[in-house]
């Protein structure tokens, strides 16, 4: 990567922000994990991690006034490993996670290029510590939803060529819709990706939300087929959140996939800066044809609004078939443990 080459768009990001509103922000997240029976071998191991709890990125925003209530608008996101100080990405992906620009207004809001699928960031929403690890969107996103990933997308998770539209709120309901274009000659819907999610949040501390999405391969099979149901509810101190998900692979091409995920969380504020958590995913695999599932606790304490420390045990277990990540960030999915694994991490959050 040419650092000159970086620097001068940090500068030249910084002196336009003279005539837009230009911010610069991230999360370091890294902590002390420690791992029983966390790869196929079923060895153990202690390692410091980034990326268990959020992940670690930076990035830019940036929006300019155009007048009559409209705005336009750009995001470029990129992810790191704050353990080894490399992009997360790797050489060819300096803004892995977001690279787009839009208008927005009354109408609602228009993003195209790189982003998170909408399915993907939903199920995140619906976990109740927003956190990677122990999370049915992480666990089951790795384990079952990148299945037949097409060309277009990075695992399901980060798609290109993305045409996005959500609506402004109207008495509370919110649309958005998502297309990623396969950009293959010949054949529209080669490579091809759609979602379209609806929220509502018409109700003091209540969202429900639901998501269906679908991708096809580079012969225009639909070969993924996922959708979403979930919800949230806060009162006072307390929160609950659960959500449904279906993976499916309605086709006879390429990785067969037929499972569901049932997750359900609570929370409790102890005091204004400490809260406590607990989590439940369970899979039903009908083509391994068992039930994994993962359970978590947690503990966090927010010295500010930027800055946390927390603790994290998750175990996951796979019934002997399915190879479950268990701390994201220092476990994979394809290179996991099948049985009973055991994670436990100690950490630290910084936003800015």
């Amino acid at each position: 990567m040419n650092k000159q080459v970086i620097a001068g768009a940090i500068m030249a990001l910084v002196s336009a922000g003279a005539t837009a509103q230009i911010s610069i922000y991230g999360t370091v997240d890294t902590s002390l994990v420690g791992l029983n029976r966390f790869n196929p071998a079923g060895q153990s191991n202690k390692l410091v991690a980034s990326s268990v709890w959020l992940p670690s990125v930076f990035g830019f925003r940036g929006a300019e006034d155009l007048g009559g209530g409209l705005q336009a608008n750009f995001n470029l996101e990129s992810d790191l490993n704050t353990d080894t100080g490399s992009y997360a990405g790797g050489p060819n992906s300096l803004f892995r996670r977001a690279a787009t620009v839009g208008l927005s207004g009354e109408f609602g809001s228009f993003k195209f290029g790189r982003q998170l699928d909408h399915l993907f960031l939903q199920s995140f929403l619906n976990n109740i510590r927003l956190s990677h690890s122990g999370s049915a969107a992480v666990v089951g996103g790795l384990a079952y939803g990148l299945a037949n990933a097409n060309t277009s997308s990075d695992a399901n998770i980060f798609r290109s060529n993305v045409l996005q539209y959500q609506s402004p709120s109207m008495m509370g309901l919110t649309v958005t819709g998502q297309y990623s274009l396969g950009e293959t000659a010949g054949d529209s819907r080669a490579n091809s990706a759609g979602t379209i999610g609806v929220n509502y949040a018409g109700f003091s501390g209540l969202d429900l939300n639901a998501v269906y999405q679908q991708s096809r391969n580079a012969t225009g099979v639909t070969v993924s087929r996922n959708y979403l149901v979930g919800g949230k509810y806060s009162l006072g101190a307390a929160t609950i959140a659960t959500s449904f998900t279906h993976y499916e692979n309605p086709s006879l091409v390429g990785a067969p996939v037929d499972a569901n995920a049932i997750e359900i969380g609570g929370a409790y504020a102890i005091t204004p800066a400490t809260s406590a958590a607990v989590n439940y995913v369970r899979f039903d695999d009908d083509v391994a044809d068992v039930k994994p599932h993962v359970v978590s606790v947690s503990l966090k304490y927010n010295f500010s609004k930027r800055t946390s420390v927390w603790g994290l045990v998750v175990q996951t277990d796979g019934k002997g078939r399915v190879p479950l990540s268990n701390l994201y960030g220092a476990t994979v999915s394809g290179a996991s443990f099948a049985g009973k694994s055991t994670g436990t991490a100690i950490g630290i959050t910084h936003q800015f």
